[in-house]
């Protein structure tokens, strides 16, 4: 592995940890209203860290499986579906039991994992921010459709309570 995939792996280490931790400590609509109970079983830095650690974890199938850097829609429904997949071993592996008892047996199993991979992608775009930045914006404006699709699809879950808040 060259040093860019450590340089992003520590990135992606970082930007999951402070995604947790601005959960735990925002009141709603920032902070996560269902998950306060789980952050309760932890300290502010171990849920961040154990976020940080999966949310690492799971930039390796992404690297394997797309040319991660850049915003496509390609790259963005691989990222989805990866981050969403890997609620399943984080649920059954037992490693995780706070979130498990907390998160996954609370939520539909459908809601779950629209919100694991809604996360991942989350994490994305704020790496494409940073990574991209201002030496590439035009390869941002993607997020805009992207983003536009994905509130409209949440408020309309919303409005037909397929959704639990």
């Amino acid at each position: 592995m060259n040093h860019y995939i450590y340089r992003d792996l520590i990135y992606v280490f970082i930007i999951t940890a402070l995604f947790d931790f601005a959960m735990n400590i925002l009141p709603p609509p920032f902070g996560a209203k269902l998950l306060k109970t789980y952050f309760k079983q932890h300290t502010i830095l171990a849920a961040a860290l154990i976020a940080g650690f999966v949310g690492a974890i799971t930039l390796i199938p992404i690297q394997i499986l797309t040319q991660y850097k850049y915003p496509t829609l390609y790259n963005s429904f691989i990222i989805f579906i990866i981050s969403a997949f890997i609620g399943f071993p984080m649920e059954y592996s037992n490693i995780f039991p706070h979130l498990t008892h907390y998160y996954y047996n609370i939520l539909p199993r459908y809601q779950s994992f629209l919100a694991d991979g809604l996360s991942g992608f989350m994490v994305a775009t704020v790496f494409w921010i940073i990574t991209i930045g201002l030496n590439k914006p035009s390869k941002l404006f993607i997020l805009i459709p992207i983003w536009t699709i994905i509130l409209v699809i949440y408020y309309m879950l919303y409005i037909f309570n397929i959704i639990v808040t």
